[in-house]
């Protein structure tokens, strides 16, 4: 089961929202209430498209994990550089000024001179 493709569309006459909850949905219309328990089948695919999430999460996180490494901490007086937000180059450079918090680091832009806090 692919879990990209709606649910509605696999052969069930559910709304996404019935799939959600797992029941027909209560509004100003009158229904008989055996209508508004859950229904099995709904119960059954709610379940199985959220193990493929799962799997899906579970391989995201294996292809992430076989590059992602740990960086040295950079230490006050040391010199850095810089990726522009706006355009995504390393163009500029700074002095880390002290250490804030864990990863994170008050800069000093040369240039401007301006303080700024970046993460690592």
């Amino acid at each position: 089961m692919d879990p990209w493709i709606p649910m509605a569309s696999q052969g069930s006459q559910a709304s996404p929202a019935q799939l959600l909850t797992g029941c027909q949905l209560r509004d100003a219309i009158p229904v008989d209430a055996s209508l508004y328990k859950v229904s099995e089948q709904w119960a059954w695919q709610l379940r199985e498209r959220e193990r493929a999430m799962a799997r899906l999460g579970d391989i995201a996180a294996l292809r992430h994990n076989q590059t992602a490494h740990n960086l040295k901490p950079l230490v006050p007086g040391q010199r850095t550089r810089i990726q522009n937000s706006g355009n995504g180059r390393w163009d500029r450079a700074g002095t880390v000024l002290k250490i804030t918090v864990p990863r994170k680091y008050l800069v000093q832009l040369d240039g401007s001179g301006r303080a700024t806090i970046r993460n690592r």
